[in-house]
């Protein structure tokens, strides 16, 4: 007995230097878009994805092995206080701390579809560099869509932001990051007048998606009709009697050739209405995440934006 504790000591011992001995990444990024984008912008740095290929971003909670990493990097880039609520609750004495959604106009998720509610971020939070987690924020993480990297526009101000933070912290790289920033910028100017053109050359004036949808800040940006299965905010996993024939009723009604679904889904009812009503379906990616496939196979930001602006091209003719 006295040899086998012995032996796991000396493992524990063993796996403590290891952990000790293993460089931190320079970058702790929560999710796909932010670290998609950090990589692009800085790819000389060593950056670390927390929410894996696949993973739920939604309701994503942070392990003690997450936490650790947090604190030794030398920059902690998170999505937004809406989507990750667990980031204003942590105990870190990593400083640099930054929200990539800073300075981005939130719309109101209530479920409905109003387009001219909007939140300025600015006017309730003050996002600096060194973000004080001693503050008291009274967020309601139900009543505005976290969803702002479906925009183009946002995703252009979250490219400014991350930018900003990588320079403060290398600046000697910084007209590296600047360069590939610039470059990005002018990539997302181009990705948004793919989708304005798709949207006013669209054959439908209601767009019909089966799921969760997560599109609200691409819709406000062209102006576009929409009717979802699910809204963005739901937990459910089927819909009701009305939902379903509300959907099934307008497919009929506009005679729709194309639907579209999300990303990862795993909805059966969108088989029975495929069936039901004889149309096909095409993706829309909301960018929650990528599948490990996708992911291992280098999969960008640019590739999944460029492939929805197709689907769009498609699904929205008749």
């Amino acid at each position: 007995m006295k040899k086998t504790i012995l032996i796991l000591a000396i493992l524990l011992v063993m796996v403590g230097c290891q952990n000790q001995a293993k460089k931190a990444p320079d970058v702790i990024t929560t999710s796909f878009i932010t670290y998609d984008l950090t990589k692009h912008i800085a790819p000389d740095l060593d950056i670390e994805l927390l929410v894996k290929p696949g993973q739920n971003l939604h309701g994503y909670e942070p392990t003690a092995q997450d936490m650790m990493m947090i604190e030794d990097a030398k920059i902690f880039i998170y999505t937004n206080p809406y989507m990750e609520p667990w980031v204003e609750s942590l105990v870190t004495n990593n400083k640099n701390i930054i929200d990539a959604s800073q300075n981005i106009h939130y719309l109101e998720s209530d479920h409905t579809h109003d387009q001219d509610d909007e939140h300025d971020q600015d006017d309730e939070h003050d996002h600096d560099d060194e973000h004080d987690h001693d503050d008291e924020h009274d967020h309601d993480h139900g009543t505005y869509d976290p969803h702002v990297w479906t925009s183009m526009k946002n995703v252009k101000i979250m490219v400014d932001t991350i930018t900003d933070a990588l320079i403060e912290t290398y600046p000697n790289s910084q007209d590296l990051y600047q360069e590939n920033a610039n470059e990005l910028l002018l990539t997302l100017d181009s990705l948004d007048q793919g989708y304005r053109k798709a949207f006013e050359q669209s054959d439908i004036e209601t767009l019909v998606f089966l799921g969760h949808f997560g599109l609200n800040y691409l819709m406000h940006d062209y102006g576009f009709h929409y009717l979802a299965l699910f809204e963005s905010m739901s937990h459910e996993s089927e819909p009701t009697i009305g939902q379903l024939q509300t959907i099934m009723d307008t497919i009929d009604q506009l005679n729709l050739e194309y639907v579209f679904v999300e990303e990862l889904s795993e909805l059966k009812i969108v088989d029975t209405i495929e069936t039901e009503t004889g149309v096909k379906t095409l993706e829309l990616n909301s960018l929650h995440n990528v599948s490990k496939e996708q992911f291992e196979n280098g999969i960008t930001f640019i590739d999944i934006q460029k492939q929805n602006i197709e689907n769009l091209k498609i699904g929205l003719k008749q």
